[in-house]
């Protein structure tokens, strides 16, 4: 039985983990379905790639099936050989146990430029392994290459509202001078994995840190099915050398980590309080919650940031709001709501900006979560809308942060580090946890209105926007609890500031 090819994908998966590599090509089946967000970054990718095709005028597309390799590998023989064709696109190459397709081989004089296609901002240090790999293949195949790049968002570029300008909107870096020092490593790498591969044992290689970079491996809860969640690789910024001298000794609960072990505050903190098994108030929570007394208004965006902009004037992952949320506590103790969504397939800018005015300026503190990302749409919303400026400006001075205030004042075992929303709820208000929900993150709640705008069906078109509403209605009304329960701490302290 001939031994499994690998490829550039199968050779990145390698370098992060000779376990996952096997895995992909023997136990497939294991790998879950990707969720609609990957699904989603899967197909943004695609076209990213698309466009970048139409940077080479005259290039040839080797349509062969991705299970067809032989017939790639002889279409791409007859396209360099046919010198009408300034570029080719998905070039098929085997060598070396490898098969590979190309995204751009762009023909110069006396070689070729080799340029790999990716929808981040730059180029990385996976990408730079990615074209090493695809380097030793075209060399194997007697392919004179020139040069190498990584063709890139461009993040300065802002859209005009016409049709997109591929050469705007990407850069090629040239990464020869990063790539060149790798090339001696790929061949013993390439021997290193074939021969995993060629094993029928699974190669015995307990999870660790490298489960989530560069990538989180889809086969961590089948590597990883007993490990809990104060397992120490959870601990927030360990060192992969850190984590190793731990296990190395037998630890693997964050609760075991020795007294004199060499934590960071943040670290040392996660550790006792898991320890401990108990939450942690503060004794000056009062005196923190001084500033938010009714009225309170506790607001919340969603955004979409898609790497090619959809509205003029947007650049490449700009936030762009298209709905709000606002629950308002008042002196007298009433809880109202109201929430704005944008449903139109236009550009929401305005019509978010306005609606939010008519109900912001009013009296009462602006509560919100993570307040650099509110604060960094509101910002970018003035800068867009410049008669509209002053207003939304004024607006900033009155938000105060509420991750601040529980970062300060709480702390639960299960936070493990982080303050994020999606951890801080379950843990302090377990009872505005998200699961009854239909959207509950909001990455899905972007792609869940992109799918609403091009929703042809009234019906699921409605339905859409329903949850989308409840999404960030859900949101807000979470920080109205979690400032509720900081409150209740305050007066079971007696401390009111």
């Amino acid at each position: 039985m001939a031994a499994p090819l690998l490829s550039k994908t199968r050779f990145v998966s390698g370098r992060q983990c000779l376990r996952r590599l096997w895995l992909e090509v023997h136990r497939g089946e294991l790998r879950p379905p990707l969720d609609p967000v990957a699904e989603a970054r899967l197909e943004a990718g695609q076209r990213v790639g698309e466009l970048a095709r139409e940077c080479f005028p005259g290039g040839v597309l080797v349509e062969a099936p991705a299970w067809d390799h032989d017939e790639a590998v002889a279409r791409t023989a007859e396209l360099m050989a046919d010198r009408r064709a300034p570029a080719i696109f998905e070039a098929g190459f085997l060598h070396d146990g490898v098969r590979l397709r190309t995204d751009v081989l762009e023909r110069g004089r006396g070689g070729w430029r080799l340029i790999e296609v990716k929808s981040s901002t730059q180029p990385k240090e996976e990408h730079l392994w990615d074209v090493a790999v695809q380097r030793h293949v075209l060399a194997g195949c007697g392919v004179p290459v020139l040069s190498t790049g990584v063709m890139h968002i461009n993040r300065d570029y802002v859209y005009d509202g016409r049709r997109h300008d591929p050469r705007e909107l990407l850069l090629l870096s040239d990464v020869t001078p990063d790539v060149e020092p790798l090339l001696p490593e790929v061949p013993g790498a390439l021997a290193l994995q074939r021969e995993v591969v060629a094993d029928e044992r699974e190669p015995e290689i307990p999870p660790g840190p490298h489960c989530f970079s560069p990538y989180d491996c889809p086969f961590f809860s089948y590597c990883a099915p007993d490990k809990h969640k104060h397992w120490i690789a959870c601990l927030p910024g360990l060192r992969p050398d850190r984590f190793a001298e731990l296990a190395a000794q037998g630890i693997e609960d964050i609760s075991q980590i020795p007294d004199d072990f060499p934590l960071t505050g943040r670290q040392r903190k996660v550790r006792d309080a898991v320890r401990a098994g108990k939450i942690w108030v503060s004794e000056r929570v009062g005196e923190s919650l001084q500033r938010l007394t009714p009225p309170l208004l506790f607001f919340d965006f969603e955004t979409i940031g898609p790497a090619i902009p959809r509205y003029a004037g947007v650049r490449p992952y700009q936030a762009t709001p298209f709905q709000w949320s606002l629950h308002i506590v008042e002196r007298d103790g009433r809880i109202t709501h109201q929430g704005f969504l944008f449903d139109q397939d236009a550009d929401p800018r305005r019509p978010v900006a306005e609606s939010m005015l008519a109900a912001l300026e009013r009296e009462g503190v602006i509560v919100v979560y993570h307040a650099p990302f509110e604060i960094g749409v509101t910002e970018q919303l003035a800068q867009d809308l410049p008669d509209l400026a002053p207003r939304l400006l004024a607006l900033l001075d009155r938000m105060v942060d509420l991750l601040v205030v529980v970062r300060d004042c709480y702390y639960h075992p299960d936070l493990l580090g982080s303050y994020s929303l999606k951890r801080v709820v379950p843990a302090l208000v377990p009872d505005c946890a998200y699961e009854d929900l239909t959207i509950q993150q909001g990455e899905m709640a972007s792609i869940i209105y992109l799918q609403m705008l091009e929703e042809a069906d009234p019906a699921r078109r409605d339905s859409l926007r329903r949850d989308l509403l409840e999404y960030c209605k859900r949101d807000t009304w979470a920080t109205v609890r979690i400032w509720q329960e900081l409150s209740r701490f305050a007066e079971a302290r007696g401390d009111t500031g």
